[in-house]
């Protein structure tokens, strides 16, 4: 009774993914429907600030490095929109110990290095979106 109880306000829950590589979106959009969340992607930053305008998600999970708008400025955008100031945003990039500071700074919540584990990634979530 409680797993089902659990599993239906994960369901309530949408996440946001803003990933460029077609393979890892997917990977990410199927562990977090698989874990009972409901998923949107878009493979730029351009497209995640339209998508997360047009469905605010209660969560959004950004790749760093993206080609045209790049995670960061996905980031500060997010952030300048009152909507949205208070929506947990994690960070996924290869270049974590480079760039953890500035992403952190421009207003992600955590940031997590690609690769990563699976249970890692559904613990951030968790953690991040309080379910």
């Amino acid at each position: 009774m409680l797993t089902a109880m659990a599993e239906a306000k994960t369901e309530e829950l949408t996440i946001l993914v803003v990933e460029d590589d077609d393979d890892t979106r997917f990977m990410i959009e199927q562990l977090l429907l698989m874990s009972g969340y409901k998923v949107v992607t878009a493979s730029d930053g351009e497209a995640g600030l339209n998508v997360a305008r047009r469905r605010n998600p209660d969560m959004i999970l950004t790749d760093i490095a993206m080609p045209g708008m790049s995670g960061i400025d996905l980031i500060k955008l997010i952030r300048l929109d009152a909507a949205f100031r208070d929506i947990p945003i994690l960070a996924l990039t290869a270049y974590r110990y480079q760039v953890e500071k500035e992403v952190r700074e421009t207003g992600a919540d955590a940031v997590l290095a690609k690769p990563f584990q699976v249970d890692s990634l559904l613990n951030e979530v968790k953690r991040l979106i309080g379910k």
